[in-house]
This record gives C-alpha cells, structure tokens and sequence, in this order.
C-alpha cells in the first residue's frame, strides 16, 4: 500500500485530503470513521486487491469428483485456489494491472466490492482475521498519512512494484522517505 501511494502521490494527496476533513479537531480517527471516508475505503480495497500478498489459499480437498469448467478433479484431490488470477482477471478489472482506488465506486460514488474480490479467500473457509485486519489497515493507513508524506527515496526514482512468491507475495526490499508533516497546532 505504501509503495502504491509513493508511486502515486496524487491518491496519497487525496487521502490525506479526506482525514484532514474526517479528524476535524481531534487528534486520531476512531474505525468509526472508516465509514465517512470512502475514498480512503478504496484505496484500501485497491491496495488490498493488486498488492495481493497472499495469492494462494490455504489447500482443500474434494470428497466426491467435482466438474468445474469441463474438468473433472477427482475425489480426494489436494486443490490450490489462486486467488491472485481473479485479482487480476483483466474480463472482471479493467486495467488490472493499474492502481485504480475509484473501480471500487458505484455510479453513485459509493463503495462497492465485486464478488470476485477475494484477498481473504471467500466462501466458508474465509479468512479469520479478515475484520480485525481489515481494521488494522485502516489504522495504519490513516496514522502514518496523517502524520507523514510518504516519498521515493530520492526524488524521481519510483519504489519497484517487483515481487517474490512463496507462499506469499512480498514486494523486493524498496527504500521509502517519511516525510514530516507540518501541523498547524491551535493552543489549548
């Protein structure tokens, strides 16, 4: 997400926008917040959807033969979901190589998600952790934004969006600046 928004500093910008006008004269937003930000919503969806880190669900297996598209997978065969190919299936998002935070916008500037949005895997076997991560990442996202602009490491050179896979999916070691914000502190 940090490597997205480094990449884009006018998304940033907008985010930063929406919690300085959000937090209005307190000093931290509350998750209740999450919901009168949705363009910080879509980043994070966004983010979540192409920064995919977890591309692979965890494995399954079939008691009975199954048909799916044609093929049979017999009974009793260790299945491995890819999550990564219906994050960025080009026939349910266009463009999906591009950091697009506004896909996520309905026709009535609200947030949406597609069915085929699966960074916690989907179904019954859904992840967990997936509202406290969730959570998480919006405090995250909303802590260091308030209190930094997030630049490259020196000026005109862009963080890589290169991977390793394993079992994971994990950006190549960049080097990002945080930049201090000014605030402009009222006495109390």
């Amino acid at each position: 997400m940090l490597i997205f928004l480094t990449r884009h500093p006018e998304i940033q910008q907008k985010v930063f926008d929406e919690i300085q006008q959000t937090l209005g004269d307190r000093t931290r937003l509350s998750i209740l917040d999450r919901q009168l930000m949705p363009y910080t919503q879509a980043v994070l969806l966004e983010s979540q959807r192409l920064g995919d880190i977890a591309p692979f669900s965890l494995a399954h297996s079939n008691f009975e033969p199954v048909s799916l598209n044609g093929y049979t997978i017999p009974a009793h065969s260790v299945v491995i979901p890819n999550l990564h190919s219906v994050l960025v299936d080009p026939e349910v998002w266009e463009k999906p190589e591009e950091f697009i935070p506004e896909r996520f916008f309905d026709s009535e500037n609200k947030v949406i998600t597609k069915k085929e949005f699966v960074p916690f895997s989907l179904g019954n076997r859904i992840c967990p952790g997936k509202s406290l991560g969730k959570m998480e990442l919006f405090h995250f996202l909303t802590a260091i934004l308030q209190d930094f602009e997030i630049l490259p490491e020196s000026s005109g050179c862009l963080p890589s969006l290169e991977c390793r896979l394993g079992i994971t999916r994990v950006p190549v070691d960049n080097k990002l600046r945080f930049v201090p914000r000014t605030r402009n502190m009222v006495s109390r």
